[in-house]
């Protein structure tokens, strides 16, 4: 028996597993209110991270927007700085010219010369001196005192190209050690001095030193590889802050960045240095028009550091967020499934007969008039089986209720084996009766299933002392009808079922095990 009790178990589990499985179709499953719980989950997640992603969008071109402001105003400052120095000297360099045309000048006092020459003389930081140079280089007049000072530039460039050009204008030239400044490095502005008929006379220079500019630059504070630049339009480097190593001297002539900045005048672009090849932001102007460039390269790293260290904390915290989301929604979702399928559980139980594991009556009820509405609609017969265990009371007279409850549930199991269909619905349907609900059966199918169970319960040979046959048997009702030739009722599955009854009745009467079917009108 105990391989017996182990089938009748496992067909009880499955029964009640089936109408289980009914029940969460009927009630609707939370996987479906889930999956919306997971897309509600996804949108919030993703607001977040859109919230987040265009705040740091916004704060990056902040911070980018802010470079570049304080870039300009800080060019835009040393600019009009080196710029208004260097148009002061200019000044001084025409107050000398224009004394130098007086006639008679040099018939004067020498204290006299000196006073109508540098009375004017700029009190720039910037210059060492300003000094008049005649046709042949040699100095005749000098800013730093009445005696004049030995020099001959003849050789210079701020010398040679006034003495070939009549247009140079005001000239800029390239560094030189200045020898009567001990060695300091400067440069020389320079305007071309002549005569009544365009004759070259001379020139007068001013000298500036470059170390002055550039510890006027080094009060700038840059960040870690930023760097001002102060440009003949040569691309020569005058001033750099921070200085070159080894102060060597450098020309960017030539290359991309450097030939845009001179060609665009001012501005702010981004660009790949010709020094160290790194991303620099720049923003560069010419001080008051003048033959200079003055530049600031800001490291665009070390612009973005501040914001990829907020990034980094705002996107770790996003992260954080939506995976709390994600867990709490895993969480509050498997709660539900959780009790869900405890609710599922408890409704099956109002509708699973506890002794066999199958549908109650109650369930039958349910699936009979779902079934007869559905056979409506598709036009295909129905059937009905409705079942009785064959002296039953002498059964449980003779060997007690404990064993007729071990047969009740062999032939539970037997009713299961052979209800394999989706939709077919077994039910115990009272006592020692049971029935079988076939949709889409017509009454030869349902005679071929109602044959297959008695064979089975044959097979069972479980003996039954109060049966003629010494074996517990069963009869069998069959009804079968097709729900388009009944008129529409309130009671038309009841017909199924009463047909099935009375066809069970007959089975009884005319003498037990055997099957009996009817046709429902």
């Amino acid at each position: 028996m105990g391989r017996l009790d182990q089938g009748r178990r496992r067909n009880r589990t499955i029964g009640r597993g089936m109408v289980l499985e009914q029940v969460e179709r009927e009630a609707g499953s939370p996987a479906r209110f889930g999956r919306r719980l997971n897309l509600l989950a996804l949108g919030i997640a993703l607001g977040v991270m859109g919230v987040i992603g265009a705040s740091l969008w916004q704060s990056r071109q902040d911070a980018w927007d802010s470079a570049e402001i304080g870039a300009r105003n800080v060019i835009a400052a040393l600019g009009r700085d080196i710029g208004g120095n260097i148009r002061l000297v200019e000044a001084a360099m025409q107050g000398v010219a224009d004394g130098l045309a007086l006639p008679h000048l040099w018939d004067y006092p020498d204290d006299v010369r000196y006073l109508i020459l540098f009375d004017r003389s700029a009190r720039s930081p910037y210059l060492h001196s300003i000094m008049v140079f005649d046709a042949a280089g040699e100095a005749v007049a000098d800013s730093n005192g009445i005696a004049v000072r030995r020099l001959n530039v003849a050789e210079r460039d701020f010398f040679q190209v006034h003495r070939a050009a009549a247009d140079a204008g005001l000239f800029l030239s390239q560094p030189f050690p200045n020898r009567l400044h001990d060695g300091a490095t400067s440069i020389a502005i320079s305007r071309r001095l002549q005569g009544a008929d365009g004759s070259f006379r001379g020139v007068v220079a001013a000298t500036l030193s470059l170390s002055a500019v550039q510890q006027r630059l080094a009060g700038i504070a840059l960040a870690e590889n930023s760097s001002l630049n102060l440009f003949a339009l040569d691309g020569s480097i005058l001033v750099r802050q921070p200085p070159l190593p080894g102060g060597a001297p450098l020309s960017l002539g030539g290359t991309p960045t450097f030939e845009r900045i001179k060609a665009e005048r001012e501005g702010v672009f981004t660009g790949s240095s010709a020094i160290d090849g790194s991303l620099k932001l720049y923003a560069f102007t010419r001080p008051e028009g003048l033959p200079l460039i003055l530049d600031a390269a800001l490291s665009t790293r070390e612009i973005m550091q501040p914001w990829l260290r907020k990034a980094a904390i705002l996107a770790a915290l996003s992260l954080l967020l939506c995976g709390a989301v994600v867990v709490l929604t895993f969480l509050f979702q498997r709660e539900l499934t959780r009790r869900s399928r405890l609710e599922a559980a408890l409704a099956a139980l109002a509708v699973t007969d506890a002794l066999t594991g199958l549908a109650n009556r109650r369930a039958m009820d349910q699936a009979l008039e779902r079934e007869w509405r559905a056979a409506r609609r598709n036009g295909r017969p129905i059937s009905f089986m409705m079942i009785d265990l064959d002296w039953f009371k002498q059964f449980n007279d003779f060997y007690g209720h404990t064993d007729g409850d071990q047969a009740l549930r062999a032939v539970a199991g037997l009713l299961l084996d052979i209800a394999r269909r989706p939709r077919d619905q077994a039910a115990r349907y009272g006592g020692e009766e049971f029935c079988l609900l076939m949709p889409e059966t017509d009454a030869a199918g349902a005679r071929s299933v109602a044959r297959a169970l008695q064979a089975a319960v044959g097979r069972l040979a479980m003996p039954h002392a109060g049966s003629p046959s010494g074996l517990l048997s069963l009869s069998i009702g069959l009804a079968t009808a097709d729900p388009r030739l009944q008129e529409p009722g309130p009671e038309d599955a009841l017909q199924l079922v009463e047909a099935a009854d009375r066809a069970l009745y007959r089975a009884k009467a005319a003498g037990r095990d055997r099957i009996e079917a009817r046709s429902v009108a």
